[in-house]
């Protein structure tokens, strides 16, 4: 049984003496977690797999393995008393030897109103409204020649406490019908004719039932079993032939049971037209019956299967990939809830004046999750606008808002991480965050993001131990500082000189990476890059950073971690061609933590260090890392950008200027601008 380490749970044991471990059996340890019992039952916590604080008991519920953290612990600050080992490995063992194989994937996800495996993924989440009050939209958008719009209009649920599954449920057809593989998370049994959201797919059983007929002769001295025989021959020409041709929506597993008799009787009729006596029609129906509802349930059973098992061409094929990371993937997202939209973040037309915005439509939040896609792919973008472009044709879909929704990147390789890769990430992350945070909008460098989006520096454990441990305050994060002894500190110190300009750095940095550089394997170096701990309104919240990564191993990764860097820093949109320039930056800032060599990684230090001092200096950080023209001036757009005053600094702005216009708050059609064509950018993206 392969042996997995999990954050802070050793540490635990070893260093609060109150607490009692009850371990799983050795059979079942690989499903079951760990219950740490401590003085205090009450205080209790859900840690995820990671070891890292959930907010919820919700979140941590899907993941394999909860444990359950009461209090904090009582960790050892007196670095020099802990147990200390000479480490001679090297931090880049290989991973592969074929150059071919050398190939970063990413997959993303995408919150609107957010794999396991390696790559980067994109979680889009988006704000969808289920339902509401009627407006012009739909007519103007019509009579300016635009796609069908079935879906984008009020929607009536017999059902409400199941309209998150509706909501998925469509979603996911809504992709399927345009060719994109795509499947919920978790399947629920629900009755999609409740649901008014797909007018193609509303059918007519009695009418289908009364244009049913079969045409047979008698056949004189026929026996029973070919009376059976013509009755299952009925029921495939009734299920497959028939009802097909009406279209989608006729699909027969959604026949509905109170209309079976209705069709045997027509079947019955038809025989008795033919010559067959009513005893013949009798053998024919109930064969019939039967043959149908083994094909339904045939057709149910694939109907559930596309739901949940898809498999999408262009994914990256990675050895135990989970599938769910092998198309995409619709999931709700409560936390795109939109709270902090209130009325004066919109611009509201007079003849609407007194209304409040959010309470007009239901609102739904999705998170639509790409599968693992390669980088630098040009397919993999092509993908991204074909669904981008999917959603907003047919879906009302909540302009980018400044709260609530975000596109996570998650960054990986197809044969994982070295130890020496993610000293590269971590140091070339440290020293860029503060200034790459202005490609996106200002409420992303917020100090109220801090929760979800912290920097390395000032947020993980590893930043609190420095921090705590130069002021002599004995503290809770100690222990998440590296070990060694003299050789492998010198060893190390010698590796790091040959990446990392020590001189050009101020204090802070250098006492920093001085610690990031000295960690011997992977699960330490998490260690003390996971999000703190703290108090928020007299709560305990997991701060989470920008940067948040989830992989495991000692040299190199391996285990049951994501394996992956998850990039928080960008707002949640469904502009494609925005995604794609911010991947195309996020794949420079791969590259030089995979694949640049000691002198040219050192080298491109130096001139962040001399050359990038505050937010203004974005774009010279842009040319450092050699990103590509087109993205820079993408950005650089006046369309792009506006200097606020609040901060007195430039960011990435919306047409609208952060001001929803109430009298059209939905993205437009199409998978570029969202808030129009005329916002475009004018510059051709090439691969």
């Amino acid at each position: 049984m392969e042996h997995r380490r999990y954050t802070g749970l050793n540490r635990i044991q070893r260093e609060n003496p109150r607490a009692e471990v009850f371990n799983a059996p050795p059979e079942t340890a690989d499903h079951l977690g760990w219950i740490v019992v401590d003085s205090d039952p009450d205080d209790v916590d859900m840690m995820d797999a990671s070891g890292e604080y959930s907010d919820s008991e919700e979140e941590a519920s899907e993941i394999d393995l909860e444990m359950s953290y009461p209090g904090t612990p009582i960790l050892n600050s007196d670095r020099e008393d802990q147990a200390v080992n000479t480490d001679n490995e090297s931090d880049d063992p290989p991973l592969f030897e074929d150059p071919d194989e050398d190939q970063d994937n990413l997959n993303f996800s995408s919150q609107y109103a957010h794999g396991k495996g390696v790559g980067a993924r994109v979680a889009l989440k988006i704000y969808l409204p289920a339902s509401g009050f009627p407006d012009s939209e739909d007519e103007e958008i019509t009579a300016a020649g635009g796609p069908a719009l079935g879906e984008r209009r009020s929607v009536q649920i017999a059902n409400e406490s199941k309209l998150p599954f509706y909501s998925i449920r469509r979603i996911v057809r809504l992709l399927q019908r345009n060719g994109v593989p795509a499947m919920e998370e978790d399947f629920n049994i629900i009755d999609d004719s409740e649901s008014e959201l797909d007018e193609n797919e509303r059918v007519d059983w009695d009418d289908i039932i009364k244009k049913f007929s079969v045409r047979t002769s008698v056949i004189h001295g026929a026996s029973d079993e070919d009376k059976n025989i013509l009755g299952r021959i009925f029921a495939t020409q009734f299920g497959d032939i028939h009802c097909k041709s009406f279209g989608p929506g006729a699909e027969i597993w959604k026949f509905p049971a109170d209309r079976t008799r209705r069709v045997t009787d027509r079947v019955r009729r038809c025989a008795k037209a033919g010559g067959w006596s009513d005893n013949d029609g009798n053998i024919m129906a109930r064969a019939f019956r039967k043959k149908f509802r083994e094909d339904q349930g045939v057709a149910w059973r694939r109907y559930k299967t596309s739901l949940q098992v898809q498999e999408d061409p262009d994914h990256l094929p990675v050895v135990g990939l989970n599938q769910d990371y092998k198309a995409w993937r619709v999931v709700e997202d409560p936390s795109v809830d939109g709270y902090g939209m209130t009325p004066d973040r919109y611009n509201i037309p007079q003849d609407r004046a007194g209304e409040v915005p959010m309470s007009q439509y239901r609102w739904f939040g999705a998170e639509v999750v790409t599968p693992v896609y390669p980088a630098r792919s040009e397919k993999t973008y092509q993908n991204i606008r074909k669904v981008c472009g999917i959603l907003r044709d047919h879906l009302r879909i909540h302009k980018p808002m400044e709260v609530s929704t975000g596109l996570h990147v998650h960054l990986g390789h197809k044969h994982g991480w070295t130890l020496l890769h993610l000293k590269k990430f971590v140091t070339l992350w440290c020293l860029i965050e503060n200034t790459l945070i202005h490609t996106h909008r200002r409420d992303r460098g917020s100090p109220r993001m801090d929760r979800w989006c912290g920097k390395l520096m000032e947020c993980t454990n590893l930043a609190n131990a420095i921090l705590h441990d130069a002021a002599g305050i004995p503290n809770v994060w100690s222990s998440f500082r590296p070990t060694t002894n003299p050789q492998t500190r010198a060893r190390l110190r010698n590796l790091s000189e040959r990446y990392v300009p020590l001189h050009l750095l101020t204090p802070g940095q250098r006492d920093f990476l001085d610690d990031l550089w000295e960690y011997t394997s992977i699960d330490d170096l998490m260690d003390g890059m996971s999000g703190i701990r703290t108090e928020e309104d007299g709560a305990f919240v997991y701060v989470r950073p920008a940067a948040r990564m989830r992989i495991s191993g000692s040299k190199y990764s391996f285990g049951n971690e994501m394996q992956t860097i998850e990039i928080r820093t960008m707002q949640g949109t469904v502009d494609a061609e925005h995604i794609i320039h911010w991947i195309r930056v996020l794949e420079r800032v791969v590259y030089y933590t995979r694949r640049a060599r000691d002198v040219e990684f050192r080298g491109t230090i130096e001139q962040i260090r001399r050359h990038v001092h505050e937010p203004k200096d974005l774009f010279v950080l842009l040319e450092i890392l050699k990103v590509r023209n087109e993205t820079i001036q993408y950005f650089r757009e006046s369309t792009n950008r506006a200097y606020d005053q609040e901060s007195g600094q430039e960011w990435f702005v919306y047409p609208d200027r952060d001001r929803v216009d109430w009298g059209q708050p939905f993205a437009v059609p199409g998978y570029a601008a969202t808030h129009g064509a005329q916002y475009n950018s004018v510059l051709t993206l090439v691969t």
